[in-house]
């Protein structure tokens, strides 16, 4: 092999590994679905995946209303999880909840990522929504909803409601009591209210004088009685 040789191919090495580097560092976006079989009225989650470089700003538009496409609704969009992968890479997800109720084979439409103005396509999925079986050759064949399921028993469901009891019949005690006791509380006496008490000395002399004046009275009933 001549050095012209060697130099070509060293040229194409170089070319070769520079295009391998340049495509292991672009945007990659991907769109995966939980469940692409649904029954009418069910719901699955949508996952669109970003992969790109850290320092890159990568815009990703999501749907701003509720229809992700004519038949497909959005119920719901959850926050960005961002998750760090290796050579200062970084991949972004979105779920999103999504539910049909027209019984179709729908093709869900791609999802973009802008990269410095270039636009970067996800893969498509499908979405199978198919309706109930309808005997329509027997109508008035039909069965009825299914019976309410009752929860199994859980005291601490009736917490409230034993409390509640019980609180209402210690106060029903206490008013009883308090009812006994006041039927059966002794009546009051009411008293005269004393004069005013006399002094010790003046009570002392208002006794000698009324002893006194009895000894008078007795003098002058022996002395009328002498005389006759």
């Amino acid at each position: 092999m001549n050095v012209r040789n060697f130099a070509i191919l060293w040229f194409l090495f170089l070319v070769s590994m520079q295009g391998m580097r340049s495509y292991a560092q672009q945007t990659l976006i991907d769109v995966k679905i939980n469940n692409p079989d649904l029954m009418i009225g069910e719901q699955t989650m949508l996952h669109v995946s970003v992969t790109t470089d850290k320092d890159k700003q990568v815009l990703i538009p999501l749907p701003t209303g509720d229809l992700l496409m004519d038949g497909v609704e959005v119920l719901a969009i959850f926050p960005p999880d961002t998750t760090d992968i290796k050579n200062n890479r970084i991949t972004i997800r979105y779920d999103l909840v999504i539910t049909s109720f027209d019984s179709a084979l729908y093709l869900l439409p791609s999802f973009i990522a802008i990269d410095n103005g270039d636009t970067i396509r996800s893969n498509q999925v499908a979405l199978k929504i198919s309706s109930p079986d309808v005997d329509l050759e027997h109508p008035e064949e039909f069965f009825d909803i299914k019976a309410v399921w009752r929860p199994p028993f859980v005291l601490a469901d009736y917490y409230a409601l034993i409390y509640g009891i019980l609180f209402t019949l210690f106060l029903i005690c206490v008013i009883g009591y308090f009812v006994q006791r006041m039927r059966h509380r002794p009546k009051k006496v009411e008293v005269a209210p004393e004069g005013p008490k006399i002094p010790p000395h003046e009570q002392a002399m208002k006794e000698l004088r009324e002893i006194r004046n009895e000894n008078y009275g007795n003098k002058d009933v022996t002395r009328s009685i002498l005389q006759k």
